[in-house]
């Protein structure tokens, strides 16, 4: 396309070509021939027309197109300023040839006067919008290098000109939210890509692309505290995070601090956001932040409760009145082991005494989410008493029998019957009853508390009279020597079936049955043995006086041991004067003499000697034992002729199974000493010594406790 300007007045054109390389053109014409983008009708000759137009990149389409003017003397301009600026704005100002007293526009945009002469009229000025189309999409965003796996991970767009977005996360998930979360399960490399639409656009799409790498190795931070606290009290924070290397608490009213669990006192109440702030340059996530919404609060609920009576009857309903402010839940001690969770409850006391009532009035959204309230009420117990079965010893005469009050609070009152078995005592505990009359007593106590509440209990019970066992009688056979046995015996007259034997006795001695007693008894154990006869519980008493007699210490020997056909002597050493001794033996042997001799004595004779031995009736004894050697049966000799120093001593009759064997000479001087073993009382011994010269020698032999000496004489042949 082409066309030819005439008469082109400066600056009469202008134009620009916009982001889609289109062309944009303003131009002021005196005359056009042809061709022209616009329509034939605005082919003026007439000098003076703005003309308008908008021609695709490629030149061959038109998109927009206007003009102004007319080809008359009264519409058309003279002289122009003519600018597009970068929004695709026309500014133009032309001195129009138009009779106008005025023109519409902004007031002081133009002159209401002419200022030129002859057929020009009033200067003006005006913009004309020209469709532009807006500048091509930016695809921009914030996008993290490292991810933590199965993390929630937050993308922020700063695109630019775009009306649409498409996310591809690179794991088969798409968004199309302008800043999505998003979470990868699985650890890698993905390629991330972002598409910004701009459908008004000459190019409407631009996209970014970028690897993010998922990793497991995460921070993660977290804390404990409670949700609310009051002012002045101290909050701790308690840091339960993982993998962080340094820490920093943000309290949320312009305080913070870096230990690792962090405490914080708030001045002011309010809601304050908490942060934990963990890092850990290491790990996937670098840094990892915790919330948590404290709430300082100043009120609190009040408790209160109040009670119908201070002092109330066991078995009777109390009802309790909760008075308490601001309380959402209740919790009640009754001082009795006893609790309950509703707001006014009611309580039944079993146990009298003094109890503690207390109120726990709880409010978790208050400052103060507990409060406590105490008070005090006196429980007078049940009446209580016990009348029983029971058996009294005693016979014919009047009985008193009564009851044992565990619980009364005022003055009770008492009624006994039936009235013929009482003597007196019927309005109290106590009642002095008949026991001639075999029947079932009944008795009745009313016990009244002035303007709370009254008991009354009534019993019945069946009094028994039991016999004393009679005539009771303790025995033993004392005296008892020292060692012997102690035999106790206890009796009675009364024929009474079941009765119960005890014995107590010195050394504490403890015994049941009616027989009792002791192995054998010692010194210390003398004394009094006491009989207990019991009949359901009624005891008679009787005891037995029991002496122990010493036994004498008495020790037996002899003169043994004794060569038959010499005399035998028994002995005994005592610490008492004996009345009298028994002595047996061997070969039927006895004696009474304190001091028996035996003779003469045979082998026979040898064994065991007893001795027994009285003293004040208590006998001891003894035995000793009695060894018996033969007399004629000794003998020792030498032989051959000892002169050559080799020769055998033999001897024969001794006990000993080891002997000493010496040989002196004349003078006294030692030539040979050995031991010498025996066998059966008789023994060999061959001496080897140095020859002997001719003299007179003695050989000692120690047999059964004696030297035995044998001399022999040595001559040369």
């Amino acid at each position: 396309m082409s066309t030819k300007l005439v008469d082109l007045p400066a600056p009469g054109i202008t134009g620009f070509v916009n982001v889609c390389g289109d062309l944009v053109v303003s131009l002021y014409l005196n005359k056009i021939n042809s061709n022209l983008p616009v329509s034939n009708s605005s082919y003026q000759s007439t000098p003076g027309v703005y003309y308008f137009f908008h021609l695709s990149a490629a030149m061959d389409t038109l998109i927009y197109s206007t003009y102004f003017g007319a080809n008359d003397a009264n519409c058309h301009s003279h002289g122009t300023a003519n600018v597009i600026d970068t929004n695709g704005i026309i500014w133009a100002s032309s001195c129009l040839s138009m009779v106008k007293d005025s023109l519409q526009g902004t007031p002081g945009s133009y002159c209401s006067k002419s200022l030129s002469t002859g057929s020009y009229s009033d200067f003006f000025s005006a913009k004309f919008d020209m469709e532009v189309l807006p500048a091509k999409p930016l695809a921009k965003a914030v996008i993290p290098d490292t991810v933590c796996a199965k993390a929630d991970v937050y993308f922020y767009n700063q695109s630019k000109n775009a009306y649409s977005y498409i996310w591809h996360f690179g794991d088969g998930d798409t968004s199309h939210a302008k800043n999505p979360v998003h979470s990868y399960d699985t650890p890698g490399y993905y390629r991330l890509k972002l598409e910004a639409y701009n459908p008004y656009s000459c190019r409407p799409v631009d996209s970014l692309v970028k690897t993010v790498f998922v990793d497991t190795n995460e921070i993660f931070s977290s804390f404990a505290s409670v949700d609310t606290s009051c002012i002045g009290n101290t909050v701790h924070f308690y840091n339960t995070s993982r993998n962080s290397i340094t820490t920093l608490w943000d309290y949320g009213d312009g305080t913070s601090s870096t230990t690792f669990h962090g405490q914080h006192v708030y001045a002011a109440g309010g809601q304050y956001l908490v942060k934990l702030i963990s890092n850990n340059p290491d790990f996937c996530n670098k840094t990892d932040t915790a919330f948590r919404l404290l709430t300082i609060d100043t009120t609190g609920p009040r408790a209160n409760f109040t009670i119908p009576y201070t002092v109330a009857c066991a078995d009777k309903p109390q009802q309790f009145t909760n008075t308490t402010a601001r309380g959402v839940s209740y919790q009640w001690s009754f001082g009795d082991g006893a609790t309950s969770f509703v707001s006014n409850p009611t309580h039944i006391y079993t146990t009298g005494g003094k109890h503690t009532i207390r109120l726990i009035a709880t409010n978790a959204k208050l400052c103060n989410p507990v409060d406590t309230a105490y008070d005090t009420i006196e429980i007078l117990p049940p009446l209580q008493f016990d009348l029983a079965d029971s058996f009294i010893c005693g016979g014919n005469e009047p009985v008193e029998w009564g009851i044992k009050l565990t619980h009364v609070n005022s003055n009770p009152t008492y009624s006994w019957g039936p009235a013929n078995a009482i003597i007196s005592g019927g309005g109290q505990p106590v009642a002095i009853v008949d026991p001639r009359i075999a029947t079932k007593y009944y008795i009745t106590v009313t016990d009244t508390i002035p303007g709370s509440c009254a008991h009354q209990r009534s019993d019945t019970a069946v009094l028994t009279i039991v016999d004393y066992p009679d005539s009771v009688v303790a025995t033993s056979n004392s005296p008892v020597c020292e060692g012997d046995a102690l035999l106790l015996k206890g009796t009675t007259s009364s024929n009474i079936p079941f009765l119960k034997y005890s014995w107590e006795g010195p050394g504490s001695y403890m015994a049941s049955g009616q027989n009792a007693g002791r192995e054998a008894i010692a010194m210390n154990q003398a004394g009094k043995y006491i009989l207990a006869i019991s009949n359901q519980g009624c005891i008679s008493y009787a005891d037995a006086d029991v002496v122990v007699k010493p036994k004498p210490k008495i020790e037996t020997g002899s003169n043994s041991p004794v060569w038959t056909g010499k005399e035998l002597k028994l002995t005994l050493t005592t610490d008492k004067q004996l009345d009298s001794f028994y002595w047996t033996g061997p070969m039927g042997f006895y004696s009474t003499e304190q001091y028996p001799v035996l003779k003469p004595v045979v082998l026979e004779m040898e064994g065991s000697y007893a001795l027994r031995a009285w003293h004040d009736g208590c006998l001891s004894g003894d035995i000793t034992l009695v060894k018996v050697s033969e007399v004629d049966s000794h003998y020792l000799r030498i032989y051959p002729n000892p002169s050559s120093g080799n020769f055998y001593v033999e001897g024969k009759g001794y006990h000993e199974q080891e002997i000493k064997m010496l040989i002196v000479n004349s003078i006294g001087q030692k030539l040979y000493n050995a031991s010498v073993n025996t066998e059966k009382k008789h023994f060999k011994h061959h001496i080897t010594m140095p020859p002997i010269s001719d003299g007179v020698y003695i050989i000692w032999v120690l047999m059964d406790g004696e030297y035995k000496g044998l001399t022999f004489t040595v001559l040369s042949d």
